[in-house]
Order: structure tokens, then C-alpha cells, then sequence
């Protein structure tokens, strides 16, 4: 057996005893300068400042929590979600598989669902290539994220169109298509995925539909990135000439940077929800527009998870309530996470199986145009290891 077990046993069981009191002073830290912190204070902060990290822009004040408020009697949720089968370069066939799943719950006096699936196969030059004057792209790694991110919105107008007023639409991830470039070089690839991606938005908010995207177990550190603005002595904040890394000295917002938003927000009860921030990505400022990205943090019992809107719903407080209250309830249906999203997920996701079977059939389709298939030397040996 390759793997030594007996190691890492024992550097689990190192692993476990770190975390088991990890980062609590420094969290109650964080909590003690959210609820102390003057939001015009930080905001005049942030103008200033040139960091390295995102930085959450406070919409109203910091430390609020707001209970959910009651669901509506009727009403809609839909979700879409998506997989896919990347390029595979040790077989002669370039081709891409993107299946998206998409999940349509009516509530109320009226129930219904309905669900579905639908798959995209490309195969020809011009589907694969990403435009660009002078840069060879293909559909691969971010590209096909996006790729599949757009898709997925393109659905869900499509599925919450059909919904019972009022209704929400949900997608899994982020709404924040991080893998664009944002140099003006690069605008026509910006544009091949932003086009249709902000058309879809602008399409769901002529319906007065709201849009969320979830994220469970976010990562984020924005609002705590935003804190270590507020705590740094140096006027004006800028990270690459800190006086302190200049002298060798440890910086004095270094105790927060471990600390990730979810933690600080864990403070919520069940139901509640934070106060609103504005993500300062920097693809949202070159080509969002009206759309530009805010989030807020949501306790929704299981977990602290990140909810993502656009500033349209960001500041419609009807819509933001109902995505509130919508979500909330979905998550006590679904046991810690949106139904809706966990069938719009089972009708997206590409078993093993069914990805070996396109394979075979892609096998098939070039056998009869005389064209062989193979494999690489390498793919080969992984398939028919010998002794």
C-alpha cells in the first residue's frame, strides 16, 4: 500500500487538536470590531486604501441582525444548477459536455414541482474557441466555469418565468464570474461571457424576479479583510508599504487574517441574516454595470452561509425580504440546504457511468467514419495497469 496510513493517523490527530480551540480570541476580536466600528469611519477608510485583499463595502451599518421574515402563502422557487465533461487530451476527439439541472417548487395553495435537465454538447472550432485578436483560448478550466455559470442563468429565467408569482430564483456558487480576465486587452473575452451572463440578469428583473446565488462553507474573508483596514495604524492603508513589514516587524492586523467571515457571523441566530456588503471584485467594477455584487451572511441552522444579489435586489428591500424569507424556508425544508437546489444538483450532476457511456458513443460516432480512436500512452497505462 503506497499510502502511509500510520503517518498521517498521526498527523490527524495533530490537526484535530489545533483546531480544537483555534481562532477564538482572535474572532471575538473581529465580533468586538464590527459592532464597535463607525461604518462612515470605515468607509473613508477603504477609499483610501490599497490592499492585496477584497475589501466588503458596508451598504448601511455593520454588526445588524435582521430575523426572516414570514414566507408569503404562494409562491415559487427555482434553481439551476450544472456539471460537466471537460476536454479530454489523450483521446483524438475534442468535445465538451455541460448538463444543467434546473429544479421549479411551487408552495401554497397550488403545489407543484418540476424538473429537468438539459445537456449541451460542443464539439465544432468555433464553440471551443474563446475569442481574442491575438491570444489562442479554448473552453477549458475557467473558461468552461463561466461557460457553465452562464448556462445555468440562462435556465433559471427560462424555469422561474413559469413559477407562481412571487417567486426566486437560486443558483449554487457564486454570482461573481472570478475566472475573467479585466485588463482592457482582454474586453472581447469579457464579453463573450458577460454579454449573455448580465442579458439573463436584466431579463429576471424585468420579470420582478430576485436572483441569489448560495454558497455553503464560503471561504470569504471581505468583511474581516475590511477590519484589518479599520485596526491598521498606517495613513493611508497600503499594504505594499507597510511600515511594519518595512522594519521587519509583524503586522498589527496580521492576528485577523485567519479569520474568515463565516466565523465572525456565527454570532447569528437561526434565521438571521447580516447586514449587506458590496464585493469589491474587480471584474464587477469593469463590467457589471447596475449589477454589481452584494452579499450578506444568512444563519440558516445547519451553517453560516454567504447569499450574493445584485444591486438591484441589493437595494429593494421587498425583494431582498422575499429572497430572505425564501431561502431561510428552503433550507428547513431541505435539511440544511435549498431543496430546490439539492434537485436542480441530481437532475445537473454527470455520473461515472454516464460519462463512460458518452465516451463509448463518441467511439462509436468515429468508428464509423472510419476515424480511430485511441488513447495517450499514459491514459492507457491508468486504464490497464500491469503487473
Amino acid at each position: 500500500m503506497p499510502l502511509e496510513l500510520g503517518f498521517i493517523s498521526e498527523q490527524l490527530e495533530e490537526m484535530a487538536r489545533s483546531l480544537r480551540g483555534m481562532r477564538g480570541p482572535e474572532i471575538e476580536r473581529a465580533r468586538l470590531l464590527l459592532r464597535e466600528t463607525d461604518p462612515d469611519e470605515l468607509r473613508a477608510k477603504i477609499e483610501k486604501a490599497k490592499t492585496s485583499w477584497l475589501l466588503a463595502w458596508p451598504e448601511n451599518s455593520l454588526s445588524g441582525a435582521y430575523p426572516a421574515p414570514e414566507p408569503p402563502l404562494n409562491f415559487s422557487v427555482a434553481a439551476t444548477d450544472g456539471s460537466y465533461i471537460r476536454p479530454d487530451r489523450h483521446i483524438p476527439a475534442r468535445f465538451v459536455v455541460i448538463n444543467i439541472g434546473s429544479a421549479l417548487f411551487t408552495y401554497g395553495e397550488a403545489p407543484m414541482a418540476h424538473l429537468e435537465s438539459k445537456s449541451h454538447f460542443y464539439f465544432r472550432e468555433e464553440e471551443l474557441r474563446i475569442p481574442h485578436p491575438f491570444k489562442d483560448l479554448h473552453l477549458e478550466r475557467e473558461f468552461l466555469g463561466a461557460r457553465r455559470t452562464v448556462l445555468e442563468l440562462e435556465a433559471l429565467v427560462e424555469v422561474a418565468t413559469q413559477g407562481t408569482k412571487p417567486v426566486v430564483g437560486l443558483q449554487d456558487g457564486s454570482l461573481i464570474l472570478w475566472g475573467l480576465p479585466t485588463t482592457a486587452d482582454d474586453i472581447s473575452v469579457r464579453d463573450h461571457f458577460l454579454r449573455p451572463f448580465l442579458g439573463a440578469l436584466r431579463k429576471l428583473r424585468a420579470q420582478g424576479i430576485p436572483v441569489a446565488s448560495y454558497l455553503s462553507q464560503p471561504q470569504s474573508k471581505d468583511v474581516v479583510n475590511s477590519l484589518r483596514v479599520v485596526i491598521c495604524d498606517n495613513e493611508p492603508v497600503n499594504c505594499d508599504k507597510c511600515s511594519y513589514v518595512t522594519q521587519r516587524q509583524r503586522p498589527i492586523c496580521s492576528d485577523l487574517a485567519g479569520v474568515l467571515d463565516r466565523q465572525v457571523f456565527a454570532s447569528l441566530k437561526p434565521g438571521e441574516r447580516s447586514d449587506i456588503y458590496k464585493s469589491s471584485s474587480k471584474i464587477l467594477r469593469v463590467g457589471y454595470g447596475e449589477h454589481g455584487v452584494y452579499f450578506f451572511y444568512l444563519n440558516v441552522g445547519a451553517e453560516i452561509i454567504r447569499l450574493e444579489v445584485p444591486q438591484w435586489v441589493a437595494r429593494d428591500e421587498e425583494k431582498l425580504n422575499l429572497i430572505h424569507a425564501l431561502v431561510y424556508d428552503q433550507c428547513q425544508r431541505g435539511r440544511g440546504y435549498p431543496s430546490a437546489l439539492q434537485e436542480a444538483h441530481e437532475q445537473a450532476v454527470i455520473t461515472g457511468l454516464e460519462r463512460r457511456v458518452v465516451e463509448s458513443l463518441v467511439e462509436e460516432a468515429l468508428a464509423k467514419e472510419g476515424v480511430a480512436f485511441f488513447r495517450s500512452g499514459k491514459a492507457t497505462s491508468k486504464r490497464e495497469r500491469g503487473v
